[in-house]
């Protein structure tokens, strides 16, 4: 979606982060935002964040990785939020519609939805909005 928003956005004062990574980081202020699929071992994200990030990792006091992957059993609206020593792991839900590989993995009643998380430049998260299709 942010690469096809970049070809029709062509404003100077936005940048896309579109170009491909199996990890991306972004700092805001005291916040560490940790982006992945997450289709593998996230128990060692922790670890990789802080190994291969170290810099952004120690100059900030809010870390939050944000991942997609993982399907749950939960009703959509139940994100998944598991906080290890200041890190943050959050599964989002997904948007799309259910297709064949949904069917497939008993993944049939699964609402579409998305989440926005509002980060403070020096208090880390401090809101979020939650968008859950009725269709």
């Amino acid at each position: 979606i942010a690469y096809a928003m970049s070809k029709l956005i062509t404003d100077p004062h936005i940048v896309w982060n579109v170009e491909y990574a199996e990890r991306k980081v972004v700092v805001y202020g005291n916040s560490m935002i940790c982006l992945e699929h997450g289709d593998f071992n996230l128990n060692r994200s922790f670890f990789v964040f802080a190994t291969e990030y170290a810099k952004e990792w120690g100059k900030c006091e809010h870390r939050t990785l944000y991942t997609g992957h993982t399907h749950k059993e939960k009703k959509i609206q139940y994100i998944t939020t598991d906080e290890t020593n200041g890190f943050t792991i959050k599964v989002l839900p997904s948007l799309s519609k259910a297709d064949r590989y949904h069917a497939s993995n008993k993944w049939t009643k699964n609402k579409r939805a998305g989440i926005i998380d509002l980060h403070s430049e020096s208090n880390g998260i401090v809101g979020s909005f939650t968008y859950i299709d009725q269709d």
